[in-house]
């Protein structure tokens, strides 16, 4: 021991003790599963405020845990986060794809697939800065379509015709 300490090698018993438990945190959260740290996620934007300072709003708040319970967690389960890829998303986003959009069952778009895919990566960018993964993948969100509103509603025209509003008023 002395021979240690003059060569400055030494540590001192609490000083091992503590990097030892840092050291079993750390694997400990690298090993985590999907639906363990999802669930965190989703109690820490329930108060914590968001980039701006702001609270979330409980209705953003519940779409995201829908999202969360309803897609993702079924889909990726215990699956420890280092082991969500790029390929992994692009298979579940082939499932979700599939889907049929509950209004209009020939549409190209569900509004499934979007709102999901921005979920997980504020999940996994988020274990990307806690430490727990190196790097969220790189994944393209499909683009949201703007939806085409007939002629009568361009450039401001957005009023009742007029035999409406003379019984308005």
């Amino acid at each position: 021991m002395h021979t240690k300490i003059s060569l400055g090698q030494w540590n001192p018993p609490a000083a091992v003790a503590a990097r030892n438990r840092a050291e079993a945190a750390t694997e400990k959260a690298r090993s985590m599963g999907f639906e363990e740290y999802s669930e965190r996620w989703v109690q820490s934007i329930k108060t914590e405020p968001n980039r701006r300072g702001k609270r979330r709003a409980i209705g953003t708040v519940r779409s995201y845990q829908g999202n969360v319970t309803g897609y993702l967690v079924p889909e990726f389960g215990d699956t420890p986060l280092r082991e969500i890829d790029a390929d992994r998303i692009r298979v579940m986003t082939d499932r979700l794809d599939k889907i049929p959009a509950p209004l209009n069952p020939k549409s190209k778009f569900n509004g499934i697939t979007r709102p999901v895919l921005i979920v997980l990566m504020m999940i996994l960018r988020q274990a990307a800065r806690d430490g727990v993964i190196p790097a969220a993948p790189s994944v393209s969100i499909p683009r949201q379509e703007s939806v085409r509103h007939a002629r009568s509603r361009r450039h401001g025209r957005d009023r009742a015709p007029a035999r409406i509003r003379r019984n308005v008023g």
